[in-house]
């Protein structure tokens, strides 16, 4: 028969074990480190012989071959402003990533262009109301959206 002193030992025996076998957190742990990271676009992966990693103003700080999966990651870079290159095997470049500001301890995307939400298209002559969901819904970074304006001033029924 188990009674409540026993099972009060089992558990007061089974937190030690626990406690014995936790691996323990280091209260001191070093940041993580520094990346600028991202991956090459598809359209043109095939072109990519280099991946540069620049300074904004010029100044290169790492070149890797261009993986086949397309993967990049630059480890240990200062907090700054960096782009990146992608250039063929003669040295002519087939893509830019957009600025990408790099703070300490964290990893941080390059993004190129195909990368990004397509801009969203307003049909001209649509009402200032059908321009300002576009523009607040741009702003907000969606990409796809469908907006149906009507010249009719009656609320939409569900047979219109």
């Amino acid at each position: 028969m188990i009674t409540s002193r026993s099972a009060r030992r089992y558990a007061a025996s089974a937190l030690a074990i626990l406690l014995a076998v936790a691996p323990t957190a280091s209260v001191s742990a070093a940041p993580a480190a520094t990346t600028l990271w991202g991956v090459v676009p598809q359209t043109v992966r095939d072109s990519a012989a280099q991946i540069l990693s620049e300074k904004v103003g010029g100044e290169r700080v790492g070149t890797l071959p261009a993986p086949s999966d397309g993967r990049f990651e630059f480890a240990n870079l200062a907090a700054g402003d960096y782009v990146v290159r992608l250039v063929d095997s003669t040295g002519q470049t087939v893509a830019q990533s957009r600025v990408a500001q790099v703070q300490p301890a964290t990893a941080t995307q390059a993004q190129f262009d195909d990368q990004m939400a397509p801009v969203p298209v307003v049909p001209a002559g649509g009402s200032s109301n059908t321009l300002l969901i576009a523009a607040a819904a741009a702003a907000a970074g969606v990409g796809i959206g469908l907006l149906i304006d009507s010249d009719d001033p009656r609320p939409a029924s569900p047979s219109r």
